[in-house]
Parts: C-alpha cells; structure tokens; sequence
C-alpha cells in the first residue's frame, strides 16, 4: 500500500512514481491521504500514477460517512 508525504507544497506519493520529478529525503509519511494536514494539493503526477485515489480514501470511510454523502451530494446518488 501507497503511503504519502509532502513536499514542495504538495501531496507525494511513495514511493514516488517515475513521472513525478522529487526526490523523497526522509519527510515524514502519512498511511493515508486523510492524516495529511489539511492545506496541501496533490500532486498531478502522483495522482496519475496513484491507481485509485479515490477508492483509497473510500476505503477508510464507515458506512455513515458513504450513507452522508450518497444523501446529501446528488451526484454521488446512484441512477435509479
């Protein structure tokens, strides 16, 4: 599993992907994108290498945070 880290201003993956130009120097990793202090973009070159984002983060949701989300933002409803 991915773990993350910030530099430069911005969220890193790592390990760092090869698209994404830094270098990892010992900066403190976090297990998943929510422990990163808030203030921080991700970076586009990690996010394009990153697999699946999203489902990384889903997947540290409970049921009540999936079920507020579906309730209260239309697009993420499913098609009925």
């Amino acid at each position: 599993m991915p773990k993350y880290f910030v530099k430069n201003g911005l969220i890193h993956r790592y390990p760092v992907p090869y698209e994404c130009e830094v270098t990892y120097e010992g900066e403190e990793t976090y297990d998943y994108l929510s422990d990163v202090p808030d203030g921080y973009s991700i970076c586009n070159d990690c996010t394009f290498h990153s697999n699946d984002l999203y489902s990384d983060c889903v997947s540290h949701m409970n049921s009540s945070h999936i079920a507020y989300i579906s309730e209260n933002i239309p697009e993420y409803r499913p098609e009925e």
